[in-house]
């Protein structure tokens, strides 16, 4: 085979890959883990937890509800299951990865299998606030009406789709933000670099809806 021409495959491939993954984004493709991917960091049925906090370095991290409507549980798979540490004080439960286990960029099947997974019962009405230095933040299928929302990445993605939160609050430098049939009471977006994409209806009447960014592109439906 030429030279040029292994290139020119590469090169496609290349392409194919990542237009892949911005497909899987803006379609919110369901990355729910089958039961034989993770392991159990954290479980519990007592409804104690009122406050969940996460700092991710690289690893992704989603957020589902509950198949069982009272378990709380922080799962994880692949390299994140050796760096990433839970711990409880009172109704704060921390969450915390403090290795870095690859590169934020998910290329290959590998890498997708590096992930923590928050499992939240239907009934949770604290606060999370999740942050991520270059993994992925998602939320899917999340109806916790009555919880406050903080979700901030410094380079990677964040993607919420079929949920209900009381506020829901976004904050990232240079990932895109992408989000749809969710409902909220309020809502602040703010990048610096990246782009505000998804669509948005009330809770309880009107939503409140602020976005802010410098060098990225808003497109909001409600």
């Amino acid at each position: 085979m030429k030279r040029s021409t292994m290139v020119l495959l590469l090169a496609v491939a290349v392409i194919l890959i990542a237009a892949g993954i911005i497909i899987d984004a803006v379609m919110g493709r369901d990355y729910r883990p089958d039961s034989a991917d993770y392991r159990t960091l954290y479980e519990t049925e007592d409804g104690g937890v009122t406050e969940i906090r996460a700092e991710m370095l690289s690893s992704a991290l989603r957020v589902y509800e509950s198949s069982n409507d009272e378990r709380l549980e922080i799962s994880v798979s692949g390299r994140a299951g050796s760096s990433v540490s839970v711990k409880r004080e009172g109704n704060v439960l921390t969450i915390t990865e403090d290795s870095v286990t690859g590169s934020g960029a998910r290329f290959s099947k590998e890498d997708w299998n590096d992930y923590a997974v928050i499992w939240l019962p239907e009934d949770f009405a604290g606060t999370l606030e999740l942050s991520s230095a270059s993994g992925e933040l998602s939320m899917s299928d999340v109806d916790i009406p009555e919880a406050s929302v903080t979700l901030s990445v410094v380079s990677g993605e964040t993607s919420v789709y079929d949920s209900k939160f009381d506020s829901l609050t976004i904050e990232s430098v240079s990932g895109d933000v992408w989000f749809g049939s969710i409902k909220v009471n309020s809502m602040t977006v703010s990048t610096v670099s990246g782009d505000i994409r998804g669509s948005v209806k009330g809770l309880d009447g009107e939503p409140r809806i602020e976005t802010y960014t410098v060098s990225g592109d808003v497109s909001i439906n409600e």
